[in-house]
């Protein structure tokens, strides 16, 4: 391989490929950036370029890659690959980000080049010469077993790079001389379209991380000056990310998708760049009188890899992305250069994971296509959108989101055989597998059927009728503007209606449910649980257990069910319902008067003023006590055993038959104590208080 020295007017560099003579080019060192190569051990080639009609496709492609998911986050820093010719010859290798464990993955006499990791971090795809003496695309594992060519042509097939969701791969191609262009291929080689039709030359085609641009270098002619263009990933709606007289060439996305790194001539010398997606905002990040070129994220996007002539020959070097931290990871006297930063591999329920966390919190999306999504450690959000997506949460709690979603959804995390959820999770017939590692699931715009795990879930519907069970555990469930039915299951849940007509179940466990704007139906269960009602006119059952059933705004019913239960309707007219059990009906939220009876009124219709004067509240004779607020109160019990406290206030207390017990000891001088016919217990009041009539006798 043959390096050349200085050229006149510009920096040293690395042959790059071609028959024409080497040309400048945005992949090479130096002035270009990451593809350059001898095509034979004594012949300097040059200028990579494109097609004028379609490649031949008729090789053999033996291998078919298992890549099915796509990468937002390309996940947890792992393996470099380069190429370097310290063995007498350019051929791929790869080692740890730290410069550690150097491999040499293809031994051959051609010249291997242009290493790229597929998104899942098990393949590298790569450009080698040595079948032909032009470049072709081939593909290998990661350990360099297993190499296998993907274009047969007479053209120059150089730069490859796989989609975020594996599925294809993208490249340069031309004959020598001629103008570049960008191709597209599946990546078992087939299915060949050409994305770029300009004459000119386009060099490192990058996917960008959600898979909907593409990053590359363009030049209308050799005579002109390199600048980073994007376009859509089906090449249309070309735009120039950078316009200026120098060259700007090797863009590399970050992991987020928001920035773009580079090199750039601008400042006299080849210097790493970073910008805003958009083209904004450069930001130089090396000052070095070396060549800097060819810069690439990690998958954490908290390091920056590039190739730079610092020690006096081109090695591989790291930075963060501010340009700080600088640590060479390659120290030798040949040509390291090319560096491509891959994930380390992940499983998400037994399948290559391609989208992939980190130990920190992340907000992973997919695509509109299957997706496997790893969130790893942290409390991670993942968005799978359309599509079959096999999910995992890892460690944390972490939450599934269909927030973006219109049609109604079936979504499991009770897993199941193999983990594959429900028939239909996700949109309907998607059929995603959600992971049982995955604790928190948000509904979308449609009528969505969310099911709980044994784990403490959050599970909120989101707009639509919603149907959510939380199964075993805490659980805690969350309608929206729909009719919802919220199903607690067993475990202590929660569970909020919020918007129409919604219908609460706690279902075993001390269950808390709040109402919402509607008129809502509240259940509780075996267990003792708290039920609040909301703005409508609902009706709330307390069940087994000793229950805290509070009324809203509203004409609610109030029932207590099994147990010793605490009902308060809160304003308008409510019915009370006392159940079986010491049940207590409470007025201590109000100040102004309240007149409360006990199982009076014709049919106990409320045809008596009970509650605030005007509310003509209900309260059923299975009530036994009766609790006060602060105005002046009058309550009277029934027939039965009661205990009436007054409060605060000048209140009147009644206590009629039964064996009852009267409080009055608030401080102020109440109007009336009278515990009524039977034996009762000594009343409880304060000195200045009347005495206590027919108030004696009990035990």
């Amino acid at each position: 391989m043959v390096i050349t020295g200085h050229v006149p007017g510009g920096p040293p560099r690395i042959p790059s490929k071609g028959l024409l003579g080497w040309v400048s080019h945005p992949r090479s060192p130096e002035v270009s950036m990451r593809t350059f190569a001898l095509l034979a051990s004594s012949i300097l080639v040059g200028g990579f370029v494109s097609t004028a009609g379609p490649l031949d496709q008729a090789a053999a492609h033996p291998a078919t890659l298992d890549t099915t998911a796509p990468s937002i986050n390309p996940g947890v820093n792992g393996q470099i690959a380069f190429t370097s010719d310290r063995d007498g010859n350019r051929e791929i290798y790869r080692m740890s980000g730290t410069g550690t464990g150097q491999t040499r993955l293809t031994s051959n006499s051609a010249a291997d080049e242009d290493p790229s990791f597929s998104p899942d971090g098990r393949y590298i795809v790569f450009a080698s010469s040595r079948a032909v003496v032009q470049h072709e695309i081939y593909v290998m594992n990661a350990d360099g077993t297993n190499q296998t060519r993907l274009t047969t042509n007479d053209n120059y097939d150089l730069e490859p790079s796989f989609s975020p969701d594996g599925q294809h791969i993208i490249f340069t191609s031309g004959p020598g001389g001629g103008a570049g262009e960008i191709y597209r291929m599946n990546t078992d080689g087939s299915d060949l379209v050409r994305l770029t039709d300009n004459g000119g030359y386009e060099a490192h085609p990058v996917y960008s991380p959600d898979g909907e641009s593409i990053a590359f270098a363009s030049r209308p002619d050799l005579s002109s000056d390199w600048e980073i263009h994007e376009m859509n990933a089906d090449g249309s709606g070309v735009v120039a990310l950078t316009s200026n007289t120098i060259d700007d060439e090797g863009p590399s996305y970050s992991p987020d998708g928001d920035e773009i790194t580079f090199s750039s001539i601008i400042a006299g010398n080849y210097e790493i760049y970073r910008m805003n997606v958009d083209g904004s905002s450069p930001l130089r990040i090396t000052i070095q009188s070396s060549v800097d070129i060819q810069p690439t994220y990690s998958p954490e996007g908290d390091k920056i890899a590039y190739t730079s002539t610092q020690d006096g020959d081109y090695e591989i070097y790291r930075m963060n992305p501010l340009g700080a931290g600088l640590s060479q990871l390659t120290v030798n006297g040949a040509l390291d250069f090319d560096p491509a930063w891959g994930p380390a591999y992940s499983e998400c329920q037994g399948r290559a994971a391609t989208i992939t966390g980190t130990n920190g919190n992340d907000v992973l999306t997919g695509t509109s296509g299957p997706d496997v999504i790893a969130g790893l450690g942290g409390h991670d959000i993942i968005s799978g959108l359309d599509g079959a997506d096999t999910i995992c949460g890892g460690s944390g709690i972490d939450t599934v989101t269909y927030a973006d979603h219109e049609a109604a959804l079936e979504v499991d995390l009770t897993g199941g055989a193999g983990d594959d959820g429900s028939d239909e999770d996700g949109p309907l017939g998607a059929r995603d597998s959600i992971g049982t590692d995955v604790e928190y699931l948000t509904g979308g715009f449609g009528d969505d059927h969310l099911v709980g795990s044994s784990a403490d879930n959050k599970l909120i519907g989101g707009p639509g009728s919603d149907s959510i069970e939380g199964g075993y555990g805490s659980d805690e469930l969350r309608g929206s503007s729909g009719e919802d039915t919220l199903s607690g299951g067993d475990g202590d849940d929660y569970l909020l209606g919020e918007g129409s007509d919604d219908r609460l179940d706690g279902g075993e466990g001390s269950d808390f449910l709040v109402g919402g704007r509607s008129d809502d139906l509240l259940v509780g269960g075996e267990d003792s649980d708290s039920l609040t009602a909301g703005e409508g006119d609902d009706l709330l059952r307390g069940g087994d257990g000793d229950d805290n059933v509070t009324g809203g705004e509203g004409d609610d019913q109030l029932a207590g069910g099994a147990g010793d239960d605490n009902l308060d309707g809160g304003d308008h007219s409510d019915l009370f319902n006392g159940g079986t059990g010491t049940d207590t009906v409470l007025y201590v939220s109000r100040s102004t008067a309240v007149v409360a009876s006990i199982g009076t009124g014709a049919g106990d219709d409320g045809g008596k003023a009970d509650g605030v004067t005007g509310e003509r509240d209900t309260i059923r004779g299975n009530v036994e006590n009766l609790i006060g607020g602060a105005g002046s109160d009058t309550l009277t019990g029934n027939g039965g055993d009661n205990l009436i406290i007054g409060g605060d206030g000048i209140d009147s207390m009644y206590g009629l038959a039964g064996t009852d017990r009267l409080d009055a000891e608030d401080g102020a001088k109440d109007k009336k104590i009278d515990c009524g016919g039977d034996l009762d217990y000594v009343a409880i009041r304060d000195v200045i208080d009347p005495n206590g009539s027919s108030c004696s006798g009990a035990v």
